[in-house]
């Protein structure tokens, strides 16, 4: 689910696209071997799954397209973009495309008419289908005006890339940690969606202990920044599973609630796990008491922090990639600990900027068996036996 890129250093604004009415000159879409394809006519030649991860975790965890509508308080509402100042070049190695004969028009193409207009390019040089994930299609649209990054699914509306859209945003106004800088949604002729955004171009993997301290301070500056207490603007995803992200005073009862009671409910009911049910109901009534001991004050979380939404850019800044965002405590960051191989530095690196409290190790263990659950609800039994564990360790 990864995948993006491109270094930018320039300044964006958010604008809504009903106050664009400046005509614009008709400009030119041209590959350097011939014409380019709309998106659509990309989207019938590429594998579905031609996004997958360059980690060994994306195999395991093979999400699949999601057709949930998502109910919420509309963040950046169904039509809105971002003025883009200067992109420069950049550019990653590709998989050449194949042969293309459709030439893509604006009227046809809505992914290309927004890099043509709002975009600020005159020419589409060339699209390549680049990797990142299994729930959606990634392009590399390659302009005279430098290199975008999209992502498209026709299984989905707008609703999915709004909530990435507004969880990239927030994270990105907290000004510590390098994320995509999203540009656009929209819908596509005939169903599904799609997303602009910022290309970063990858370079060698950073320190853990960077991407520990710069995480560290996007919880710190975001503290205080949520504006209902626990949850968030939106529904979103994780995986492509629901979440609810209902607005909450009290983060047990947000946890216990929206959290790990959704995910009991769903495996019982796709499922038919009775008993891990049950037994799961044991450990909710417990949470205050796991759970408490600490103060906790609602940070913004990216949500789905594993080893396939951490880069590094060409500067060896740390990046992380496809949020689930909301606002929950700063150690439910960690729940899929298990598949990030943070190691001591990382730690270290973190607590320093957000100092670490009696019991950490045993609320992580709680907020690890959310995840473990949305696994079980996506991929079957196979994680039955890690939650058990989790639930047996505390009831």
């Amino acid at each position: 689910m990864a995948a993006q890129s491109m270094l930018l250093r320039s300044e964006y604004q958010l604008t809504a696209l009903s106050k664009r009415n400046v005509a614009k000159p008709a400009r030119a879409v041209q590959s350097a071997a011939g014409p380019v394809a709309s998106l659509e006519s990309l989207q019938r030649r590429s594998n579905p799954h031609s996004e997958g991860a360059s980690s060994k975790r994306s195999l395991q965890r093979g999400r699949q397209d999601s057709s949930q509508v998502f109910a919420g308080e509309s963040f950046l509402g169904s039509s809105w973009t971002f003025k883009r100042s200067l992109l420069g070049e950049s550019g990653i190695k590709c998989r050449p495309q194949q042969n293309i004969i459709a030439m893509a028009t604006a009227s046809k193409d809505p992914v290309t008419e927004w890099i043509l207009g709002e975009g600020g390019a005159m020419k589409v040089l060339r699209t390549s289908s680049v990797g990142g994930g299994c729930i959606n299609v990634a392009y590399k649209y390659d302009t005279d005006a430098g290199p975008f990054f999209v992502k498209s699914n026709r299984s989905t509306g707008p609703a999915m890339f709004e909530a990435e859209a507004a969880g990239l945003e927030k994270m990105w106004e907290t000004k510590t940690i390098r994320v995509p800088k999203p540009l656009k949604v929209g819908t596509l002729p005939g169903g599904g969606s799609f997303i602009i955004m910022e290309f970063i171009e990858f370079g060698s993997r950073s320190s853990q202990a960077d991407l520990g301290r710069a995480l560290g301070e996007m919880h710190k500056a975001s503290t205080g920044q949520s504006p209902h207490g626990f949850g968030f603007f939106m529904d979103n995803t994780i995986g492509s599973t629901h979440q609810p992200n209902t607005w909450t005073s009290d983060w047990v009862d947000f946890f216990r609630e929206h959290r790990l009671g959704f995910q009991l409910d769903l495996a019982r009911r796709q499922y038919a796990e009775n008993t891990l049910y049950e037994k799961g109901q044991k450990l909710l009534a417990k949470l205050p008491e796991l759970l408490g001991g600490v103060e906790v004050a609602p940070v913004l979380l990216h949500g789905d922090l594993w080893s396939g939404n951490v880069a590094s850019d060409k500067d060896g800044r740390p990046v992380i990639l496809d949020p689930a965002c909301y606002y929950g405590h700063s150690e439910a960051e960690f729940g899929m600990s298990w598949c990030a191989g943070f190691n001591s530095s990382f730690y270290e690196a973190y607590h320093k900027v957000i100092p670490k409290q009696p019991g950490f190790e045993r609320r992580v263990e709680i907020y690890k068996l959310y995840h473990y659950l949305n696994h079980l609800n996506l991929f079957g039994s196979g994680y039955r036996g890690s939650c058990m564990s989790i639930i047996d360790k505390f009831v």
